[in-house]
């Protein structure tokens, strides 16, 4: 017995299965490309003067296990501190090291921007949905704010990608199976994005 033409139905899934593929492809390389283009501007930057301040901190708890406060004055709460630090004993390369973990973060930023995306055009195809999302991704690593700041070691990129997970962590309270973990999360990237950033100068 011949077999029957393909019936439109599985036609049409087959086609939108080529296109969700396409999507997914599209979406995986532009990734890439942002991170590959983000990595190379961070690590390229001069060194700015505000840099010293948390490499050399670091440095210090990486190297000679000294506490801030205790054993030397810093005028920020610790914590960037000692993810540079952990950064530093993993490579020593110093200034590399602490651009490295900054760069991951604006990183971070980009792709919640990108899933936000996405989240907001959840109702269009997968190939509108994609190159919407990546429109916005890309708006905002070539905004002069973000190629400014970005991949620097300052707090900057870090504190933003915890304060960003904390809102979207917020926002999310009331549509989650768990809304009392859900906003225990958001406390707990709030008290981070905190510990990272505040400056205790007066």
């Amino acid at each position: 017995m011949r077999s029957g033409a393909p019936s439109s139905g599985a036609t049409e899934d087959g086609d939108r299965l080529a296109r969700a593929k396409a999507a997914r492809a599209f979406s995986c390389v532009f990734g890439a490309l942002v991170a590959v283009a983000v990595y190379a501007h961070a690590l390229q930057k001069l060194l700015d003067h505000d840099e010293h301040q948390f490499i050399a901190s670091a440095a210090l708890i990486a190297r000679e296990g000294l506490v801030p406060y205790r054993d030397f004055p810093y005028y920020h709460l610790p914590y960037l501190s000692y993810l540079y630090a952990g950064a530093f004993l993993v490579a020593d390369r110093l200034l590399a090291s602490a651009r490295v973990v900054a760069a991951t973060a604006a990183l971070g930023i980009a792709f919640l921007v990108w899933k936000r995306a996405r989240a907001m055009l959840a109702g269009r195809s997968e190939i509108v949905a994609a190159a919407g999302a990546a429109a916005f991704v890309l708006a905002f690593v070539t905004n002069p704010l973000f190629l400014y700041t970005a991949g620097r070691a300052w707090n900057h990129d870090v504190a933003i990608l915890l304060a960003l997970g904390a809102t979207l962590a917020l926002d999310a309270v009331e549509r989650s199976r768990r809304p009392k973990w859900t906003a225990c999360a958001a406390a707990v990237l709030l008290g981070f994005t905190l510990g990272s950033t505040l400056n205790l100068r007066a």
